[in-house]
């Protein structure tokens, strides 16, 4: 069972890696009119801004005082997400499969200061992982 799991696993992450080779922007963001590497950078983190922006506005009214310390986006990718809450929050750890996609979430960091890619490489979240942040934000 746990074989079974673990190739599951493998041929997921093989395929997030592909992905990420061929065109890591647009594997996140599908349209149409950015594939074949059309997306800017600052376009597409704009998105994720804007998508922080609207989830931050839905929390603050039913917490006002949620707090910013560390937050952990589980599934980044690219960090499109991870880097709008890194701009919020006083640390943001982006969290996924595949080496490749985490390699370009780190070149394409515009907070390293505050935030920090990782390669989760087993089928289940490691411990750091799960112990660095307060609030989780999951793909």
């Amino acid at each position: 069972m746990l074989e079974a799991r673990v190739m599951k696993f493998q041929e997921w992450q093989a395929s997030r890696d592909t992905f990420a080779k061929e065109d890591p922007l647009w594997a996140i963001l599908t349209d149409p009119s950015k594939k074949g590497g059309r997306w800017s950078p600052e376009e597409f983190f704009q998105t994720g801004v804007d998508e922080v922006r609207e989830i931050f506005d839905s929390a603050s009214r039913l917490k006002p005082d949620f707090g910013r310390g560390k937050v952990l986006d589980f599934g980044c990718v690219v960090g499109r997400l991870t880097q709008a809450l890194a701009a919020e929050f006083q640390e943001a750890h982006g969290v996924d499969v595949s080496p490749v996609i985490i390699g370009h979430g780190e070149r394409l960091n515009r907070f390293p200061g505050r935030c920090h890619y990782h390669v989760n490489s087993r089928p289940e979240p490691t411990s750091t992982s799960r112990n660095r942040a307060r609030h989780f934000f999951v793909a």
